[in-house]
């Protein structure tokens, strides 16, 4: 990602951030899910089919497992649903990333002062150099963590509120499924 964009910057080209917010969020979430990075640039498309199919792979190994069990006679897994789970996971990791970087955006454009000096610690720290490492961007881009930081207090992700499929003790608390 930061080499497309360091790229552009010196062709002077445009650069389409929506698809940079969800390429970032799409790769955080694959590595937190699958424990390395799946997607590149321009292969969005890619990791949307793979992960329906992922979810879909999985959802019918559970849906197997459930019925297998009911045969059995256990009633484990209530009117829990894992495809929805996962599905939560791949779909709503990713677009609550994209959604807090779109604001962050929105934020920048409304205020040209901190851009400019945000765009500044960026060109500085970025210059012409042909790689760049997480560490001396994480170090060196002080100011630009603080505007996403700030971006994060104003527009914070929504929790999605969870609701129990059977009944829980949970610290000297009697929680009631709501199933």
């Amino acid at each position: 990602m930061v080499e497309k964009v360091r790229l552009s910057c010196l062709n002077g080209t445009a650069v389409d951030l929506s698809d940079i917010f969800l390429t970032v969020s799409n790769n955080i979430i694959s590595r937190s899910t699958r424990g390395r990075v799946y997607v590149n640039e321009g292969s969005n498309e890619n990791f949307r089919g793979l992960s329906r199919k992922v979810i879909n792979l999985i959802a019918s190994f559970f849906q197997r497992y459930v019925s297998l069990s009911r045969m059995d006679g256990y009633s484990d897994w209530p009117g829990c649903s894992s495809a929805f789970l996962l599905q939560d996971m791949f779909v709503g990791g990713t677009n609550t990333i994209a959604a807090t970087m779109e604001w962050m955006k929105a934020e920048l454009a409304k205020n040209p002062i901190v851009m400019k000096k945000a765009q500044g610690e960026v060109r500085k720290v970025v210059g012409k150099k042909s790689k760049l490492c997480d560490k001396l961007i994480n170090d060196e881009m002080v100011y630009l963590k603080c505007v996403l930081k700030e971006s994060l207090r104003l527009h914070a992700p929504t929790m999605t509120a969870r609701e129990t499929c059977e009944a829980v003790k949970l610290r000297k608390n009697d929680k009631s499924s709501r199933v």
